[in-house]
């Protein structure tokens, strides 16, 4: 008996299973999916079966050390997943493993299993699918095409869609609702379902959804918070077949279900989604390849829509499941940019520069008179980035450092320690602003400006998961947005401008989707939502969520893409390392005839050289075996020049 083991080398060239004798005292143990240790190089290293064959074309064979767990973690079907994903973005089998499979923690092991689900509707173990017979009503329902959806998720189908959620504060905007509607619809068919959120926030939030559709049985969460025994214990029950719903985070995308039949993707394009560990994949492309091995449906939810999902729906791979723009404005809270019109300028001559303009306060003025207004900053802290009023030129201090503000309002040096009382510019100017002014600088102004009113402040530093239905001003930096009872009466965006001044050529679609989302926070115009935002009127992005237009600005983003030959048009790849490295790497990807490089160019401030790399999306999967083997003949080689690379960054600079 022969074991086909994947063993954490670390190396690229060696990205291959390995032939292992099987000895007689563990046969019995050995199977496709547990964990082994091996002997490699005279070094004792953990591995995974992938296979077991009578046959090698090796003559003499080393014996598998020993069984770690007898748990099948790795099924086949993981196996392949992993990798697929793996080729894709040119990394290692076991790159993407230790993304995939939660590190083992033998209590969990030991509890007893419980009896696999069966999906034979004739076998006493299956679900009691009569509890599915008829459709849980819920938002996707109000979609021209949510029933036959739903009706084709039931009846077995597997559809591939893009949901555009309406942005409001109610039952119509109650994406948890709708996704526990598709789940109850899937159970219906006798299949499993695997629901993919950014944070544990959204995590506690679908699962009490689905639990109120389908009880808390056969249900497991996954996410990073809950701690690695009940993670592990997760996922060992959507291994035995024990649970058919898997709610997770980024990780669970990999996690073996039963039968799967729905893959349901909530805010695919949240940052949380971007993975931080090589070979980096992306969430959407892991699901697109499982969609494409297990030929299950998938749903792409959210209340805007990327550049990546709108280029699927345009070749058809999705389908979008549009409301008409009428019905989303019907349902939506009244959404408006601050002194846009004539009138407004004249009643306010400095709102096109002023942080918060006249029509934001009585925006926030009129909300508290019926409950709690939203503040929505994009940053955290007090102010930073200050600049001459004058000429624009960064406020630095003699010694050369930047300023801060310290808690007494007051700027110092962050290097010396001077105060700004003594800077003075080239300009020969005294004055100074800030351009970047974060939550807790907001939150100070604002309950300066509103005395009797409570100023809540909810971000990463001091993160509020909901507030009550009373008059508040709720200060937020995005994601942390809280839940309102009842919805916001009222919602102001701010510092638009500075958002979208970010050098990144995504920062538009970004801020289409934070937008929205804090748009999702308010009531429907026909309670009374309002919103304003603050911000450069003409904008492309802004006019979107004006018109509250997700799709049509993908579209129109989409094109600008295409013909600038960015991602999704194009993959990319980064690379960085010393001069010698980067301009081999140059000449090598020169020499394919395909893949167009820009640079290299010495990174600033720093001895290391850049390099961009790209290619047609036609020959994306080329270009990342091309770099595989580019990796994997170093590694054999034995170079130690120093060269570090990304295929698909997250961020492309503008």
């Amino acid at each position: 008996m022969i074991a086909q083991v994947y063993v954490d080398v670390g190396v690229p060239h060696l990205d291959r299973p390995f032939d292992y004798a099987v000895p007689d005292e563990v046969s019995d143990r050995v199977k496709p999916g547990i964990r082994v240790k091996v002997r490699f190089n005279g070094r004792l290293l953990p591995g995974f079966v992938v296979g077991v064959t009578d046959a090698s074309d090796q003559e003499r064979l080393v014996d598998i050390a020993s069984v770690v767990s007898g748990e099948e973690v790795l099924p086949p079907e993981s196996a392949a997943l992993i990798r697929a994903v793996a080729d894709h973005c040119a990394g290692t089998f076991m790159d993407v493993a230790r993304l995939a499979i939660p590190p083992r923690y033998a209590r969990a092991e030991k509890n007893p299993s419980h009896p696999v689900i069966s999906s034979d509707p004739g076998s006493p173990q299956s679900l009691q699918q009569d509890q599915f017979t008829r459709s849980y009503p819920c938002c996707v329902d109000a979609h021209p095409l949510g029933p036959s959806l739903r009706e084709a998720i039931r009846a077995g189908k597997n559809p591939r869609v893009s949901w555009t959620v309406v942005p409001v504060a109610d039952q119509m905007g109650d994406w948890a609702d709708g996704a526990a509607g598709l789940v109850s619809d899937t159970l219906a068919s006798g299949r499993g379902v695997l629901v993919l959120v950014p944070d544990a926030k959204d995590c506690v939030k679908i699962c009490a959804a689905v639990k109120n559709v389908i009880g808390p049985h056969k249900m497991v969460s996954l996410s990073a918070d809950k701690g690695p025994g009940a993670r592990y214990s997760a996922f060992l029950a959507a291994v035995r077949g024990q649970a058919q719903v898997v709610v997770g985070t980024r990780a669970a995308a990999y996690t073996p279900v039963r039968d799967l039949g729905l893959i349901l993707v909530w805010e695919e394009a949240d940052s949380s989604f971007a993975e931080q560990h090589f070979p980096y994949p992306a969430l959407r492309d892991i699901v697109a390849i499982r969609v494409s091995q297990t030929h299950c449906g998938v749903v792409f939810a959210s209340h805007s829509r990327s550049t990546q999902i709108q280029s699927w729906v345009e070749k058809g791979w999705l389908r979008e499941i549009p409301m008409p723009g009428a019905q989303v404005l019907f349902h939506a809270p009244q959404v408006r940019i601050a002194s846009q019109d004539d009138r407004s300028l004249d009643r306010d001559p400095a709102a096109r520069t002023s942080r918060l303009p006249h029509d934001a306060f009585t925006a926030i003025q009129n909300g508290l008179k019926s409950g709690p207004v939203l503040v929505w900053v994009p940053w955290v802290g007090r102010r930073r980035n200050f600049i001459c009023s004058e000429c624009g030129e960064p406020m630095r201090c003699a010694c050369g450092g930047g300023f801060t503000e310290t808690g007494s309002s007051a700027l110092a040096c962050q290097v010396c320690g001077r105060p700004a009382s003594e800077w003075v510019c080239s300009c020969g100017s005294r004055r100074w602003k800030a351009q970047t002014i974060g939550s807790e600088r907001t939150a100070a102004e604002l309950a300066g400006g509103f005395k009797n009113v409570q100023v809540l402040r909810s971000d990463s530093a001091n993160r509020i998961d909901a507030v009550p239905d009373a008059p508040a001003i709720v200060i937020s930096t995005p994601g942390c947005e809280p839940e309102a009872a009842g919805g916001y009466t009222a919602a102001v965006i701010l510092d638009a401008k500075g958002f979208l001044s970010r050098p990144d050529i995504r920062v538009g679609e970004e801020a289409v989707r934070r937008w929205l989302d804090a748009v999702s926070f308010v009531r429907s115009g026909r309670d009374g939502g309002t919103v304003v935002l603050v911000g450069p009127g003409g904008d492309r992005a802004l006019q979107a969520v004006l018109r509250l237009d997700p799709v049509g600005f993908a579209r129109r983003e989409l094109q600008d893409r295409v013909e600038a030959g960015f991602p999704p048009a194009s993959r990319m790849a980064a690379f960085s390392g010393d001069e010698a490295s980067v301009e081999e790497t140059s000449a090598v990807l020169s020499q394919t005839g395909y893949v167009e490089v820009l640079g290299p160019i010495q990174e600033i401030e720093s001895e290391d050289f850049r390099l961009i790399a790209r290619v047609p999306s036609a020959q994306g999967e080329e270009f990342a075996h091309l770099l595989a083997r580019m990796a994997a003949q170093r590694s054999q080689t034995k170079k130690t020049a120093r060269l570090t690379w990304r295929l698909d960054p997250q961020w492309l600079g503008g």
